[in-house]
């Protein structure tokens, strides 16, 4: 277990530095781009190419922004147990998801909440509670250095323009307006609500079309198939937590919750980086626990 979110983190931040890379050598983003087929991109999405896409990935524009997000819970959760070697990480990891898809970046505050509200439950609460106070405020104090020295780099217009381009501002409606207005569509009929259309309208081309993850689920299979889809989900993600330790705990607990935030800027459950992760992460937990049961795997 500790080898493999070892390995996320590293993962995590070689995509970091190869952004790093691309961000501050114009030549460089143009030489590496080239080396992949992102014609799609370039067609459907005119302009992206300037303040996003950054470093070398399948997933740009959202899910892997995501799987950056559960790394950054990992390195807090790691920081949390003294390795402050992981600090380092942390700005390239910052940059890969700004310029890309900042969806990411509510790992943080999911991963902060969730260790607080596990911390009455631990033995000498109190005083892991003002270790945690003390950590919060360096991670406060170290996200608005990171974010003075992008400003000074890039400059305060394209800073603003990259990182809050998705609220929008004066008579520009941003990717929020796009997302809860122009991809809101509800079903027809009252059984359309609870079963479903059959419809999914994710990269849809000839009809309507909708990127939020809830919107296609509803229309797809109705209220029916999202509780379905997400119970046992839960089941999955939080099964054999008895006995295991409070990292482990804060880390699905904090993926679930990043699943359910990050289902309305897309469809998540789907075979994409972020998913893998979790579920091989979780795959080998339950191995673990049930290896005194005399489990065979395949090569």
């Amino acid at each position: 277990m500790d080898k493999l979110l070892e390995g996320f983190v590293i993962v995590g931040f070689v995509q970091g530095m190869i952004a790093s890379i691309m961000f501050v050598a114009p030549a460089a983003k143009n030489m590496l781009l080239g080396l992949m087929n992102l014609t799609f991109l370039e067609e459907s999405k005119e302009g992206i190419f300037m303040f996003r896409i950054f470093g070398l990935s399948s997933e740009y524009l959202f899910a892997f922004p995501v799987f950056q997000g559960l790394v950054l819970m990992i390195i807090f959760l790691e920081i949390i147990n003294r390795k402050y070697r992981y600090v380092k990480y942390i700005p390239f990891i910052l940059i890969s998801i700004i310029f890309n898809a900042r969806i990411g970046l509510f790992a943080l505050p999911v991963v902060f909440l969730v260790y607080f509200l596990y911390l009455p439950s631990q033995r000498n609460s109190f005083k892991l509670i003002f270790k945690y106070l003390r950590i919060l405020i360096f991670a406060g104090f170290f996200l608005a250095f990171c974010g003075f020295l992008m400003i000074q780099v890039i400059g305060f217009e394209n800073f603003e323009q990259t990182f809050f381009r998705g609220v929008g501002s004066g008579k520009s409606k941003g990717h929020l307006y796009t997302l809860f207005d122009k991809m809101v569509f509800w079903p027809k009929t009252t059984s359309g609500f609870i079963f479903g259309e059959g419809r999914y309208l994710f990269g849809n081309e000839y009809d309507e079309n909708s990127d939020m993850g809830y919107i296609n689920y509803l229309l797809f299979g109705g209220l029916v198939y999202i509780f379905v889809y997400f119970y046992n989900l839960k089941r999955v993600l939080f099964r054999n937590m008895k006995n295991v330790n409070i990292r482990y705990k804060v880390l699905i607990t904090s993926s679930f919750v990043l699943i359910l935030i990050s289902n309305f800027k897309g469809s998540i459950l789907s075979n994409n980086g972020f998913i893998r992760a979790l579920l091989i992460l979780v795959f080998l937990h339950i191995l673990n626990a049930n290896k005194n049961n005399f489990i065979k795997i395949n090569n």
